[in-house]
């Protein structure tokens, strides 16, 4: 074996270690006998959304969930500036999505009806957190908005469907950094033993959810 072969296979053996992410430990699983809060994840088809209670959510933690004080369901996912605020979507956005660093969006919808419900026919997986692991998903979604020099979140105008707006996001997409691959960080913030590298796309995504999650979804 060549010394290239050699350190071709510690690196790859050193990223898989790195990669293959396990639970951390106080946060999943929750702890026996203390009370759990409930996200639902949805499979959108190529996009993937976290459902929140919005009674659940500590505004302290997520601000920016105050432009939706009425509403009893918050849905929100991550995507390419481009593709996920267009009225058509394009052959070339798409490619230019995958294969170019992009800017990206948040997309929140507040809804009143179960997620089970509004979202009927799509595939829906519900995980328990603890409330710590909680807290930290909406830590994390709140630093997912980019902000502004006085540090506000950047609305962009109207979202897809429902009572829904689109907001500047940190991040680039690109096929190895996708909305997906979001959803998985979040999820992995609370604890759970979820690899977001291997979440480029929603079948993937779901096959590691599936796990330790319950499907919830109509069809």
């Amino acid at each position: 074996m060549t010394s290239t072969s050699r350190k071709t296979i510690i690196w790859l053996a050193g990223f898989f270690l790195l990669t293959c992410l396990g639970p951390k430990e106080g946060l999943y699983p929750p702890p026996k006998n203390e009370l759990t809060k409930s996200i639902h994840v949805i499979n959108l088809g190529w996009h993937s959304g976290i459902i929140f209670s919005r009674a659940e959510i500590n505004d302290s933690l997520w601000p920016a969930i105050r432009d939706f004080p009425e509403t009893q369901f918050i849905e929100t996912g991550w995507g390419d500036a481009d593709f996920y605020q267009a009225d058509e979507n394009t052959v070339w956005m798409g490619a230019k999505a995958l294969l170019l660093p992009t800017s990206s969006v948040l997309h929140v919808v507040g809804f009143n009806r179960p997620p089970e419900d509004y979202f009927r026919g799509y595939q829906i997986i519900k995980i328990a957190l603890s409330d710590s692991g909680y807290n930290r998903l909406c830590t994390f979604i709140q630093n997912s908005y980019a902000k502004n020099d006085s540090g506000k979140v950047i609305p962009l105008g109207r979202g897809l469907y429902g009572e829904s707006r689109f907001y500047k996001a940190k991040g680039k997409y690109v096929f190895a950094n996708t909305c997906n691959n979001w959803i998985a960080k979040a999820v992995r913030a609370t604890g759970y033993p979820i690899t977001p590298v291997y979440s480029c796309t929603s079948g993937n995504l779901f096959s590691q959810l599936r796990k330790f999650g319950e499907e919830v979804g109509t069809k």
